[in-house]
């Protein structure tokens, strides 16, 4: 398959003049995250505790407003305390976050021996902003269909906010089978939505079209730190195939166990996951995670940390492990794919870290590339495996666009070429 230029002209060495500006990108990258990600994360992911409080398309903070609104109305006597209370742990857990990202990077050095390589670090954070790109232009396309039949192009531009309200349409009509005596119902939830992450999880990684199309750009980082990593369920395309059934068995989930939204629960659990959880994709972490008795036992609880940081291990006995986030790991453990932390920090990747084409826009988009490409140069008889088979399965004719071919060939010519002197 030819492609343009722009897909195939690769990120040059970068000079280490440049160094002395990622600090402050850095830090101006972490101060943006503590006050949108890390707002947007805590409330939005609370809503997912419980149907009944819908997540409108509003921002992090509207409905931060909204959601302690809420409490003061559950709860009058003690809703305006847990508030006050809720409010600096939550600043807490901003700054918490900010700083866990700039010492990410000036730590690495000294922990892994070696300095960041600002090429990997500009591959990586541009390949997130085309992933993400491709994300918006693809609701812009299903909002540019809809204005040719006719419609309205914001109802195609809002399509998740839609699937969600829907979604929230669909789970009110699902009836409570049994009402817990709290914090019970919060326990069932946890574990039943746990189960639904876990085979969403699974599931990526082991089938071809939701691996290469949705989860592995989140597998390619060979150094973790969080600029560098991509969010899950940035991906498209399968972003918006994904999100239906994720929030219908989360919601369904929920409501089995109890009527009404766990909002203060939910805001509790998620401080701590969420502090924790930014230690999962921070190489220059991993010693003191794994050394820290209180903050292993919690990651352990959770399923963050080191635990998760274990998942992106290029080891192929690696490859399918850790793939859980709540209550000890429960259905890893269920399941056989539980897996001790090891002492010595792994290396972390695609299976055997093999060299990326150093583009991040091939990147962004090697999954559909090789999906197009194998269509069009095999046969109809193989197109169900190729879109429907495992992971591993690879057809008569395929290629790998993530993957550096001309890098390994001259590898595989060096040592050759080694093997005859000796």
């Amino acid at each position: 398959m030819k492609l343009p230029r722009l897909l195939t002209t690769e990120i040059p060495n970068i000079s280490e003049r440049w160094r002395k500006l990622v600090l402050p990108l850095l830090m101006l990258f972490a101060a943006s995250y503590a006050l949108t990600v890390t707002v947007d994360a805590m409330f939005h992911h609370s809503i997912m505790i419980g149907p009944g409080f819908v997540d409108e398309g509003i921002s992090g903070y509207e409905l931060a407003m909204q959601t302690f609104a809420n409490i003061e109305q559950r709860y009058p006597q003690q809703g305006r305390l847990f508030i006050w209370v809720f409010l600096p742990l939550l600043a807490l857990a901003m700054i918490q976050n900010a700083i866990v990202i700039v010492r990410g990077y000036t730590r690495f050095e000294k922990t892994i021996g070696k300095p960041y390589s600002l090429r990997e670090l500009v591959l990586m954070f541009a390949m997130n902003g085309f992933q993400v790109l491709t994300l918006l232009l693809m609701l812009a396309a299903v909002g540019w269909f809809y204005w040719l039949a006719g419609g309205d192009f914001a109802d195609g531009w809002t399509l998740v906010h839609r699937i969600t309200v829907w979604c929230e349409s669909l789970l009110n009509q699902v009836p409570t089978l049994i009402e817990l005596p709290r914090p019970l119902p919060l326990i069932a939830a946890l574990a039943s939505v746990d189960l639904a992450y876990y085979a969403l999880h699974r599931m990526s990684h082991s089938y071809r079209l939701p691996w290469l199309l949705l989860h592995r750009p989140h597998h390619m980082t060979e150094n973790m730190m969080i600029p560098t990593v991509q969010p899950v369920f940035v991906a498209a395309p399968l972003f918006i195939v994904f999100a239906i059934p994720l929030q219908l068995l989360v919601g369904i989930s929920t409501k089995l166990f109890n009527p009404d939204p766990m909002i203060v629960e939910a805001l509790v659990l998620r401080l701590f996951t969420h502090t924790l959880g930014i230690y999962s994709h921070c190489a220059a972490y991993y010693e003191q995670m794994q050394h820290n008795p209180l903050l292993r036992r919690m990651s352990a609880f959770f399923g963050v940390g080191n635990y998760h940081y274990v998942h992106h291990s290029s080891h192929k006995e690696h490859s399918l492990i850790n793939l859980g986030n709540n209550f000890w790991m429960l259905w890893d453990r269920v399941f056989g794919t539980y897996v001790e932390p090891p002492d010595t920090r792994p290396p972390t990747g695609l299976t055997n870290n093999p060299p990326l084409y150093m583009n991040p826009l091939r990147l962004a988009l090697a999954g559909m590339l090789q999906i197009a490409y194998e269509l069009k140069c095999n046969s109809l008889r193989l197109w169900p495996k190729i879109l429907l088979g495992n992971s591993y399965y690879e057809p008569p004719v395929s290629h790998d666009f993530a993957i550096n071919w001309f890098a390994i060939n001259h590898l595989n010519q060096q040592t050759t070429s080694n093997n005859l002197k000796e």
